[in-house]
C-alpha cells in the first residue's frame, strides 16, 4: 500500500492531465484510460475521487470536467465513481452545475449532471444564486442567452425545483429576469404554480411584482394575487436567509418553532448553504443567544461547510467573541484539532492581526486570546506553539505586527521562541528589541516567600518557559512528516527533529506528548547574527542559561580534548624521537608506535565520519573541519611510510596542523573563548587590509628586480621576480638587512624608491596595522563577555547538533544518551523540570531545580550540584534591586499625587465654605 501511495500524487497528475487536454484533441483511447487509472486507483484506495488540486487547477476532478464543452463522459465516469456534485470549489465559489451554465452553457453536460441522483439542482453558490438565477441573468451574447433560455426550460421541468429560493442580495429568480428584461422567462416563470412574487424583498424595498409592473406592465393579468398559494421555501433555506441578513431575531423564533418538529431539526443539524453551516453563521456574527439554541438542539459544534473548513469556535476566536468561544469550548463535544494549518488560538491571534491593520474596534479580541491562553495551561488541545501552513506561529504574527502588548501576552504565557518557519526566519527577526527586553527583565524575580536579601535561603527565580522546545504529538507507526519536518523511530516512539521549522500535527489517533528534539541554544545563534538582539545574550537570564548548558556539555569538551590531547601527544612524539631514530637506521621500537598512532588515526576517522553523516553541510561548511581533515591525510602519510623523500616536510606540516588543532580545541572553553575571538578578529582586518597594501608591496618588488637584478649573483636576493617580492614582503615587517640590498652602485633614483618604500610600507604601513589591532582589542575587551557567550554558543549547537541529527548512527548514541544521563545534553526535561530555577546567592550561588526546599540543591538523579557563576548573580541582584527602586519611585509619586489632591480638595472646600458664608 505505501508503495501505492507515493505513486499517487502521479497518477493524479495524469488524470488532471487527461482532463484538462483540448476537447478537439480528445479520442476514445483517453477517455478509457481515463477509466482505466480512476477505477484502478479507487480499487487499490490510493486516490480520492473528491481530492482537491492545489496550484494551478485548485478544482476536484469533477470541477476540472466541467470546465471544457464535450467533457460529458468524463462527468458520467466520475458521478459513476461517486464523485461529489454538490461541492462548492473553494476558489471559485461555484457547484458543478454553477460552472457548466455560467462558464461553459453545455446543456449536454447539465443533463448527464442532472441525471444523477445525487444532484442538488437548487445548490446555490457562495453568493446563494442557484442555476435558475444565473440563466435568469441577461447575456450580451445573443446565442448565450439562446442557450440560457433553453437551459432554463431543462430546470424548471426538474420536479426538485424550487422557484422562490432567495440569494444573498434578497433577490429571487424572477425577480432578476424582471430586472434583466428577460420577458419569456418571467412569463414562464409566472405560469408556474405557486411562483412567489411578494415575499422576498431588495435591497431597495422592491418585490419581483414591483420590477415586473415597473418593466413589463402588460403582464400585470399574469401575476397571481398576493393569496394566492405559493410554493414552499424548505425550512432550513429560510433559516439561512434569516442569519445572512442578521436577523438574529427572526433566526431564534423560527428556530423555536421547529423544537417539536424532529425532521426539521435533523435537517437543520446537517446544512449548509455552501458557504456555512448555521452554527458557523452564528459563530461569524457573534451571535451568542443563537449559538446556545443551536447547541441545545444538538447541533454538531465541529460542523463545517464544504468551502469555509474553520470550525465554529475557529470562527468565534478569530472575530474575538469571547462568549461564543467559552460556550462552545465548555460543550463536551468541541474538537480543537487544527483545521487547514490553524489552530483555535493562532485564529485568536490572526483575528488580533486583521482587526489591527482593518482598525475594527472590537476589544473582545483580546479578552478572548486570553481565555484561550488560561486554558490551554491545563489543556493539551489548544497548543500554544502551534504553526500554521508557513511553519509561523502566533509569536511571528505579533512580532510582525509589532505590538508589544500581544507580544508580552504570549511570551509570558510561555510560548517558544525558536520556532522558525519555512523561510527560516524565528520570530525574534521581527520583535522590538526594547519589548524582547523587558521580557527579559521580568524572568527574573526573587522568591515567592519575600525572605530578606541576607537570609540563607533568598532566592532569585530565573524562568525558562520560553526556551522550552514545544510538545510534539507522538504516536506508532505514524505517517512521514510534513514540510520541513523530519521523523525517526525508536522503541515505537518516534522524536521529530524541526530544522529549520516544525512541521504540523492533525492526526486524530491516539497520541502522546514528548518534547520536539530541537537545539536549545538554537535562538540564541539566531540573536548572535542579529546585531540588535546580540547585546541581550549578556543578559542574566540568557547569560544564565548559556552558563548552564555549558555545564551540561562540558563533558564532551572534556572528552575531546583529552582524546586530541592522546593523539597530539602520540603524534609529536612519533615525528619528533621515532621518525628521528628511523632517518638514523634505528627502526626497532617505531612498529609498536606507528600502531598506537594508526590506532588513534582511525578513531579520528571515525569521529570525523560520524560528524559528515550527522550533518554533512554544516561539517563542510567549517574551517575547523578541514583543518582536521587535513590533519588525518598528513597523519595517514606518516604512519604508511608514503612521503618519500618528504620526510620533514610532511613531518613539519603534521606538527603545526596538530598544534594548531589543539589551540582551537582549547579556545572552545569559555575562559579562552575571547582570546581566541580577538585572534580571529584581529587576523579578519590585517587580512582585509593587507590584501589592498600588497599591491603596493608587489610593485615595490618588482621595482626591485629590475633594479637590482643584474648584481653579483652570490648575494643578490633579488635575483628572479619572486625572490624579490619575497624579499620585499620581508622588508614590509622592518627586517631590511640593508647591507645586503647592492645600493652604492646604482642612481639616485633607486635610493629614492627604496626611501619611498621605507616611508609607504615599513613606516605608514606598519603603524597602521598597529593602530587597528589596538583598536580591534579594545573593542573586543568592551565586549569579551559577549564574545565569549557567542563562541560558548556555537560550540553548544555544534555538540547538540551532533546529538540530535537524523542519522542511522544517531541512533546508537540516542540509545545510550537514554540509558545513560552522561550523554544527556537537553536542560528541558533532563536537568529542568519546571522551566525555572532557583539560585541562592548566599548559598554560593547554588543551583536548584525544584520549588521545594529539600530538592532544592539538585535533582534526585543527578550526581552533580550546580553553582551559579558569580558574576550572573550579581547582575540578576542588581536588576531585581533596580525594578524594586523604580516601583518604589512610582509607590511614592502615586502617594505624592495623592496627597496634593487631599490638599487640592481640602482648599476647595475652604473655597467653597468660604464663598457660602458670603
Amino acid at each position: 500500500m505505501s508503495d501505492d501511495k507515493n505513486k499517487a500524487p502521479d497518477l493524479y497528475e495524469e488524470l488532471a492531465n487527461i482532463i484538462n487536454d483540448e476537447p478537439e484533441t480528445r479520442t476514445l483511447v483517453q477517455l478509457e484510460l481515463f477509466r482505466n487509472l480512476l477505477r484502478e486507483g479507487l480499487n487499490q484506495g490510493t486516490i480520492d475521487i473528491n481530492h482537491w488540486y492545489e496550484d494551478p487547477y485548485y478544482a476536484t476532478m469533477l470541477d476540472m470536467a466541467c470546465w471544457p464543452s464535450g467533457s460529458g463522459a468524463f462527468i458520467e465516469e466520475l458521478l459513476l465513481q461517486g464523485a461529489d456534485p454538490n461541492t462548492i470549489n473553494k476558489m471559485s465559489d461555484l457547484g458543478p452545475i454553477h460552472t457548466i451554465i455560467e462558464k461553459k452553457n453545455d446543456i449536454e453536460a447539465l443533463q448527464i449532471l442532472l441525471k444523477h441522483e445525487n444532484t442538488d439542482v437548487n445548490l446555490q453558490d457562495a453568493m446563494g444564486r442557484t442555476a435558475l438565477h444565473i440563466v435568469c441573468k441577461k447575456n450580451k451574447d445573443p446565442e448565450i442567452n439562446k442557450k440560457y433560455y433553453q437551459i432554463f426550460k431543462i430546470l424548471l421541468n426538474q420536479k426538485q425545483i424550487l422557484v422562490n429560493l432567495i440569494d444573498k442580495k434578497g433577490k429571487t429568480a424572477i425577480y432578476v429576469a424582471a430586472l434583466h428584461e428577460q420577458k419569456d422567462i418571467v412569463l414562464d416563470l409566472l405560469k408556474f404554480k405557486g411562483i412567489d412574487v411578494d415575499t422576498a424583498e431588495s435591497a431597495q424595498g422592491k418585490t419581483a411584482r414591483d420590477i415586473i409592473l415597473e418593466k413589463f406592465p402588460d403582464l400585470a393579468a399574469e401575476i397571481p394575487d398576493k393569496s394566492a398559494p405559493t410554493q414552499k421555501i424548505p425550512v432550513a433555506r429560510q433559516l439561512f436567509y434569516y442569519l445572512d441578513k442578521r436577523k438574529e431575531e427572526a433566526f431564534i423564533s423560527s428556530l423555536n418553532k421547529l423544537k417539536d418538529k424532529p425532521n426539521n431539526i435533523e435537517e437543520i443539524k446537517t446544512s449548509s448553504d455552501g458557504t456555512y453551516t448555521f452554527l458557523q453563521y452564528a459563530s461569524n456574527y457573534g451571535f451568542v443567544e443563537s449559538v446556545k439554541l443551536l447547541l441545545e438542539l444538538g447541533v454538531d459544534p465541529n460542523g463545517t461547510s464544504t468551502q469555509r473548513t474553520n470550525t465554529p469556535i475557529m470562527l468565534a476566536s478569530y472575530k474575538g467573541y469571547v462568549d461564543i468561544v467559552r460556550n462552545l469550548y465548555e460543550h463536551e463535544k468541541t474538537s480543537l484539532e487544527p483545521i487547514d494549518g490553524d489552530n483555535v488560538l493562532l485564529c485568536a491571534i490572526q483575528g488580533i492581526v486583521s482587526a489591527r491593520y482593518s482598525r475594527e474596534e472590537n476589544t473582545g479580541h483580546y479578552d478572548c486570546l486570553k481565555y484561550l491562553l488560561d486554558k490551554s495551561r491545563e489543556d493539551a488541545r489548544i497548543n500554544l506553539n502551534h504553526i500554521d501552513d508557513k511553519g509561523s506561529t502566533g509569536l511571528h504574527y505579533a512580532a510582525r505586527l509589532e505590538d508589544p502588548e500581544l507580544i508580552l501576552v504570549l511570551l509570558r504565557a510561555g510560548i517558544y521562541i525558536g520556532t522558525r518557519n519555512i523561510f527560516n526566519q524565528p520570530a525574534l527577526q521581527d520583535m522590538p528589541h526594547d519589548v524582547w527586553k523587558d521580557y527579559l527583565d521580568e524572568c527574573v524575580q526573587t522568591g515567592p516567600e519575600n525572605r530578606r536579601k541576607d537570609d540563607p535561603n533568598y532566592q532569585l527565580v530565573f524562568n525558562y518557559d520560553f526556551l522550552v522546545p514545544p510538545k510534539i504529538e507522538t504516536k506508532n507507526n505514524r505517517d512521514s512528516a510534513q514540510d520541513n519536518t523530519r521523523e525517526k523511530e525508536d522503541e515505537g516512539i518516534v522524536r521529530i527533529e524541526m530544522e529549520p521549522g516544525t512541521g504540523r500535527k492533525t492526526t486524530s489517533q491516539a497520541k502522546e506528548h514528548k518534547l520536539a528534539t530541537v537545539t536549545e541554544t538554537d535562538p540564541f545563534l539566531y540573536m548572535s547574527e542579529n546585531e540588535d538582539l546580540r547585546p541581550l545574550l549578556c543578559h542574566p537570564v540568557i547569560d544564565s542559561f548559556i552558563y548552564l548548558k555549558w555545564c551540561s556539555v562540558r563533558k564532551f569538551f572534556f572528552l575531546n580534548l583529552g582524546f586530541f590531547l592522546i593523539y597530539w601527544l602520540l603524534l609529536s612524539f612519533y615525528i619528533l624521537y621515532v621518525n628521528e631514530k628511523i632517518s638514523n637506521g634505528d627502526d626497532s621500537s617505531h612498529v609498536v608506535f606507528r600502531i598506537l598512532l594508526g590506532i588513534l588515526l582511525v578513531a579520528f576517522i571515525t569521529r570525523e565520519l560520524f560528524q559528515i553523516i550527522q550533518s554533512p553541510y554544516c561539517y563542510f561548511e567549517s574551517m575547523d573541519n578541514w583543518l582536521e581533515l587535513s590533519l588525518i591525510l598528513v597523519t595517514g602519510a606518516i604512519v604508511c611510510n608514503s612521503y618519500g623523500s618528504r620526510q620533514h616536510e610532511i613531518s613539519a606540516i603534521a606538527i603545526l596542523l596538530s598544534w594548531s588543532e589543539l589551540a582551537l580545541i582549547i579556545a572552545r572553553h569559555p575562559s579562552v573563548a575571547t582570546s581566541y575571538e580577538m585572534l580571529k578578529i584581529v587576523t579578519k582586518s590585517f587580512l582585509k587590509l593587507g590584501a589592498w597594501y600588497s599591491i603596493f608591496i608587489f610593485a615595490f618588488g618588482l621595482c626591485f628586480y629590475m633594479l637590482f637584478k643584474d648584481s653579483a649573483p652570490d648575494d643578490n636576493k633579488f635575483v628572479g621576480p619572486l625572490a624579490s617580492i619575497f624579499k620585499t614582503f620581508i622588508m614590509s615587517t622592518g627586517e631590511f638587512d640593508s647591507g645586503s640590498i647592492p645600493m652604492e652602485n646604482y642612481s639616485p633614483y633607486a635610493q629614492i624608491l627604496f626611501a619611498l618604500f621605507v616611508f609607504s610600507i615599513a613606516i605608514i604601513l606598519l603603524n597602521i596595522l598597529q593602530g587597528v589591532a589596538v583598536s580591534d582589542t579594545d573593542v573586543i575587551l568592551k565586549e569579551s563577555k559577549l564574545l565569549a557567550n557567542i563562541s560558548t554558543i556555537k560550540f553548544i549547537c555544534s555538540t547538540e547538533n551532533t546529538a540530535i541529527s537524523d542519522s542511522k548512527l544517531s541512533k546508537l548514541y540516542n540509545l545510550f544518551g537514554n540509558k545513560f544521563n552522561l550523554l544527556k545534553t537537553n536542560l528541558f526535561p533532563d536537568i529542568i523540570s519546571e522551566e525555572k530555577i532557583f539560585v541562592y546567592p548566599n548559598k554560593d550561588g547554588k543551583v536548584g531545580f525544584s520549588s521545594e526546599d529539600k530538592k532544592c540543591i539538585t535533582k534526585p538523579d543527578d550526581t552533580i550540584s550546580y553553582f551559579m557563576n558569580s558574576d550572573i548573580v550579581k547582575e540578576a541582584k542588581a536588576l531585581v534591586d533596580q525594578r524594586k527602586t523604580k516601583s518604589h519611585s512610582t509607590e511614592e509619586r502615586l502617594e505624592n499625587l495623592e496627597k496634593t489632591s487631599r490638599q487640592n480638595q481640602e482648599i476647595l472646600k475652604e473655597i467653597l465654605s468660604s464663598l457660602n458664608t458670603k
